[in-house]
Formats: structure tokens, C-alpha cells, sequence
């Protein structure tokens, strides 16, 4: 596979992958700003948003793992300093994402986050990304 379609897949998932985040963060945001416990319609919009997240964010989550760990292969990045700085804030976003998504799953179940991770602000979201 050559680097520039890598390269160009890679890019594509960040946004498909970015963009689940995103949402992830603002839909549990809002429901930080809701009187308990969960309405059927707010569940329903957490069941969304974890189908959202099983059919996009996931699969463009791999998809930018393995397109991007292929190019670094591809193009004999792995000793350079920036590709290991980016693949910590990679990491640190593939975990923040875990959390959101199990945050999600709890709320979308039980229709309450009891003991559930408070999760990060969007705007720390952004300044990561």
C-alpha cells in the first residue's frame, strides 16, 4: 500500500474517530446539566450515541491505529521524537475515549452514572486534539 493512500486514510479516520469523540464529550456534558434520573428520551439518546460510536468511532479508532502505525513503519518514523509525543496525546485520546464510551454504556443501561468517571471537559478535549 503506498504511504500517500496510508497517509490519506489515516487522516480520514482521525476525523470520523475525532468527531465520535467530540460528540461523546458534549452529549455527556449536557447530561451533567440534567436533573436526575434519566428520561426515556435521554436514554435513547445515549443508546444513539453508543450505536454512533459502536458503527463510526470505533472502527475509525482501529482504522487510525493501524493507517498510522503502518505510515510510521512505511516511512522509518519510530525513532523520531515527535511521532512518540504524538503517539502519548494518541494514547491519552484512546483512553479518554474508553471512558466516555463506558460512561455512555452505564447511562444508556441503568439511566444513571452512579460511580461512573466525571470525564473531561470538551474544552480539554479540544486543547488535546
Amino acid at each position: 500500500m503506498s504511504y500517500l493512500l496510508l497517509k490519506s486514510l489515516h487522516v480520514l479516520a482521525v476525523m470520523a474517530f475525532v468527531s465520535g469523540l467530540v460528540m461523546q464529550a458534549h452529549v455527556l456534558r449536557m447530561y451533567r446539566s440534567l436533573p436526575l434520573p434519566s428520561m426515556p428520551d435521554e436514554r435513547r439518546l445515549f443508546s444513539r450515541t453508543r450505536h454512533w460510536d459502536r458503527l463510526v468511532t470505533v472502527p475509525a479508532l482501529a482504522l487510525t491505529w493501524t493507517c498510522g502505525l503502518a505510515a510510521a513503519l512505511h516511512a522509518g518514523w519510530f525513532a523520531s521524537g515527535w511521532l512518540k509525543a504524538k503517539l502519548a496525546v494518541v494514547i491519552v485520546l484512546s483512553m479518554l475515549h474508553g471512558m466516555q464510551a463506558g460512561e455512555l454504556r452505564r447511562l444508556a443501561d441503568a439511566g444513571t452514572a452512579e460511580g461512573a468517571a466525571r470525564g473531561w471537559p470538551p474544552a480539554l478535549l479540544y486543547v488535546l486534539l
